[in-house]
């Protein structure tokens, strides 16, 4: 029953979706993962394993897929990027605690309309939403239709869609929204963030905790892309705001980078 993804009302009485909560707790377990990692004190290495289990933990109590695709992601890019017998044997280790003690609804909810068609497992996203609004694609194909436009789009005007405040894909959105020139200006923003985040990762002039912390974010900016393609949004929002931290923490870094 947990895993029923409309049996999940409980998260709305803070004013927060189940899915919202999944994407934060995903990007909070990336920074401090990596963090982690790279860290040389004994304290702070013990804080940030305690925060890592809780943020793991918290992430499965939300029953979020998305949530769930942003650990798994974030776990995989940190075994890419740290390949070495240490990491083999973590990941070997958590992979099978994971698979030893996960409750049966966990993988009900990951498995989610798998045994029916990919409307399913989309939640009705394909059929409900997304296919309505492919002929509404062409309407203003430059400069979009205004914030939130889906809402008067013509198919949610006519009864063809689910009524919904978001098309639940974060490019279709600021497409709709904004267009080609307001999709492609954000798309080339995070181009941006991204290079400032490698490029602070392997800065030597870091600490090995802030390195770890922006190594954490460029794997954080990879969960906000991933996941944007069922929810979200490219404009800032909540439900990131701590890789939003992150980019501001960017700016400060780079602004005292040493002369020459």
């Amino acid at each position: 029953v947990p895993a029923n993804p409309y049996l999940r009302g409980s998260y709305a009485d803070p004013g927060v979706h189940a899915n919202d909560l999944g994407r934060i707790y995903s990007v909070a377990y990336a920074l401090v993962l990596f963090s982690w990692w790279e860290a040389k004190s004994p304290k702070f290495k013990v804080a940030a394993f305690v925060t890592l289990g809780i943020c793991g933990f918290a992430c499965m109590l939300t029953f979020s897929r998305a949530g769930f695709l942003g650990i798994a992601l974030v776990s995989g890019l940190f075994l890419l990027w740290k390949l070495n017998a240490k990491t083999v044997a973590l990941a070997i280790g958590a992979g099978a605690f994971f698979l030893a003690f996960a409750p049966q609804y966990v993988w009900r909810r990951i498995t989610f309309g798998w045994e029916a068609d990919a409307n399913t497992v989309s939640a009705n996203r394909i059929e409900e939403i997304w296919l309505p609004l492919l002929p509404t694609l062409g309407d203003s194909p430059l400069w979009g239709n205004g914030i939130a436009s889906v809402m008067w789009a013509e198919p949610a005007l006519t009864g063809d869609m689910m009524i919904v405040s978001h098309p639940h894909n974060a490019f279709l959105e600021a497409y709709l929204d904004m267009g080609l020139i307001g999709l492609g200006l954000l798309l080339y923003y995070y181009w941006h963030v991204w290079r400032g985040f490698r490029a602070l990762g392997s800065n030597a002039y870091l600490s090995p905790e802030m390195r770890g912390f922006f190594q954490g974010a460029t794997a954080a900016l990879m969960v906000f892309a991933v996941t944007a393609m069922a929810g979200s949004s490219l404009r800032p929002d909540s439900e990131f705001g701590y890789l939003w931290l992150a980019i501001g923490m960017m700016y400060g870094m780079l602004a005292r980078r040493p002369a020459g």
